[in-house]
């Protein structure tokens, strides 16, 4: 492991891993988690840096046990690599160490990346090292926010709020389908989006009232219809702030986990071989209540690796 780490820039080993996994055999291992503590453009409540130590602390103290439980997880099939190393504050320079990073472990162990957030910003870093790499993702995000803005706050073009307009602007991404949003500004962000061609959106309301069956089938023809690379996005923020209070910007009237367990659920089943990385944002533990939000974003990880 030491060999490999050392090759891969600005990747510092963890203290402690993820469900306490000392697996070391990366010949069989199907996906690698980093942690990328990432909090320079927060613009309400702060912490995100803290998350990816956070769950790694919090793993040791819960069953391992996915949503469908006749199916056993296979923990061998993760390896936790540890924290990409960040100067706070600087957000262009840890962009950049980001994708670096990603691209070096893409190129070595061409494997599934679970990366472990962090805000929001870092989703541009990946697509864009993915790009940089040939294979250019579709994305697939499930936020609460559209993160389209220009600028925010006012003059700052890179940030949690924007990187999405930064993806399509510099055409980073093949397509998108965003689900599960429900705050934006009419004018500067939906009415953006409405515009650009190859960019799908299911509100929070569509996805409520949409059977599962119907869900499942838009998931499978928005995959089908691009057979590209993809990157999956969720922002925890998706769901509502009574399942999970420990976030950046939450938002009243979310999903359930349920509903966010089938959208999941349907992604994997369609996708066959073609995620190239996922990423999971937004968690903050200073603001979370007794752990709660913790405990989901753990029981979310272990969906993911069973899914895997």
């Amino acid at each position: 492991m030491n060999e490999i780490l050392g090759k891969i820039p600005y990747l510092v080993k963890p203290v402690n891993t993820l469900f306490s996994i000392k697996n070391k055999n990366f010949g069989k291992s199907k996906v690698f988690s980093i942690g990328v503590p990432l909090e320079d453009t927060v613009s309400f409540r702060p912490g995100t840096k803290f998350a990816p130590d956070e769950l790694r602390r919090l793993s040791n103290f819960i069953e391992i046990t996915p949503t469908i439980p006749e199916f056993e997880i296979d923990l061998n099939k993760l390896i936790d690599l540890g924290n990409v190393n960040l100067i706070q504050g600087n957000i262009l320079e840890n962009l950049r160490r980001i994708e670096v990073c990603l691209k070096e472990l893409k190129q070595i162990l061409n494997k599934i990346v679970l990366i472990i957030g962090g805000e929001h910003t870092l989703t541009y870093s990946i697509c864009s090292a993915l790009t940089k790499l040939s294979k250019k993702p579709v994305l697939i995000v499930l936020d609460a926010h559209l993160d389209s803005r220009d600028e925010w706050p006012y003059g700052q073009k890179y940030s949690h709020a924007t990187f999405l307009r930064r993806l399509i602007e510099n055409e980073y991404v093949q397509g998108i389908l965003q689900l599960g949003y429900r705050a934006f500004d009419f004018r500067e962000e939906l009415n953006f989006l409405k515009e650009i061609e190859n960019i799908y959106l299911i509100s929070t309301h569509e996805l409520k009232l949409i059977s599962k069956y119907q869900l499942r089938t838009l998931i499978r023809d928005f995959i089908e219809s691009y057979n590209y690379p993809i990157h999956l996005s969720i922002d925890i923020d998706v769901l509502d702030p009574t399942i999970a209070p420990g976030v950046s910007n939450p938002e009243g009237n979310g999903i359930t986990y349920q509903e966010l367990f089938n959208v999941i659920e349907a992604i994997f089943d369609f996708s066959s071989n073609l995620i190239e990385s996922i990423d999971i944002v937004e968690y903050s533990p200073p603001n979370d209540v007794s752990n709660i939000t913790g405990i989901v974003v753990l029981k979310l990880l272990v969906d993911i690796i069973q899914q895997i």
